[in-house]
């Protein structure tokens, strides 16, 4: 926690401050450039007994104002979202089925160690690269929906998204995330017709 709050104190205010000063909060806006996309290489739905899985690879890039916190204690929360849809002709398509997946990436400085947790079951894995741990962080593969839910012969679509959760930032690091590009890490939503 000591880390935490010694990075805070070193970036938030004083930029924070600087940004409300030169422009009621547009001058973080203008001032930075995007960093990195989390970039969807691939996404896959498959048939299998009881349910349709979906697996996928995603690419995370991580610019420096991210891995500095990272590396200064503060964890990163990131979300998967997919959206399972029925095209329908007269009313607005059906949503079949939603995920929602979530991870948290910390940094130990003492043990060197990447740790990633899975917050819908508390599952923890640590590795000794950045590298592996965004490797393991972007191949996944979970349940989308079961088969029950889906109409065969039906079109279908799914819809996709992942970003960085600001809202799980320390509060003190928070209004510079708000303001600063650099900690707007996302994807596009992706979209895929499915022949189901």
């Amino acid at each position: 926690m000591v880390s935490i709050t010694r990075y805070c104190k070193r970036t938030s205010w004083p930029l924070l401050c600087i940004a409300l000063c030169l422009g009621g909060g547009q001058a973080g806006f203008a001032a930075e450039e995007d960093g990195p996309p989390f970039l969807i290489r691939s996404a896959e739905v498959e048939r299998g007994e009881q349910s349709y899985r979906l697996r996928g690879i995603i690419d995370f890039g991580l610019n420096d104002t991210v891995l500095e916190a990272l590396h200064n204690g503060v964890s990163l929360t990131i979300e998967t979202q997919a959206r399972l849809y029925r095209q329908r002709d007269w009313i607005w398509d059906k949503q079949v089925s939603g995920l929602d997946r979530r991870y948290r990436l910390r940094y130990f400085a003492l043990s060197q160690l990447y740790l990633l947790t899975n917050l819908d079951d508390e599952s923890k894995r640590s590795f000794l690269s950045l590298s592996a741990a965004l490797y393991n962080l972007g191949h996944f593969d979970a349940e989308l929906a079961p088969r029950h839910e889906v109409l065969s012969g039906q079109p279908h679509y799914l819809r996709m998204r992942i970003f960085l959760d600001i809202e799980s930032l320390p509060a003190p690091l928070r209004p510079l995330a708000y303001m600063s590009s650099r900690w707007r890490l996302k994807s596009k939503w992706h979209e895929w017709t499915l022949d189901i």
